[in-house]
């Protein structure tokens, strides 16, 4: 697993996504997350099904964690998902 930063020369601005590939050579990467989060840190569950990673989800009129912004710890399915 790991962060890929992208920047978006029209809109100015980066973002950083969380994709996984095989290890064995066979597969493709896949992109596990496609939020404007700042995803990063991605750290794999000792059962290797989950990866749990820090990011800064926002949802307008939200003033509370864990959707204000700020840094909280998330998990998505190793698999890809929501």
């Amino acid at each position: 697993a790991y962060a890929l930063a992208t920047w978006d020369e029209k809109r100015d601005s980066r973002s950083t996504d969380l994709w996984v590939v095989p290890t064995d050579g066979k597969g493709k990467p896949v992109q596990l997350t496609k939020d404007r989060a700042g995803d990063r840190h991605p750290k794999w569950s000792a059962d290797g099904e989950t990866i749990y990673f820090v990011g800064n989800r926002r949802k307008d009129g939200q003033k509370a964690p864990p959707f204000n912004g700020s840094a909280q710890v998330w998990k998505v399915p190793a698999d890809g998902g929501a």
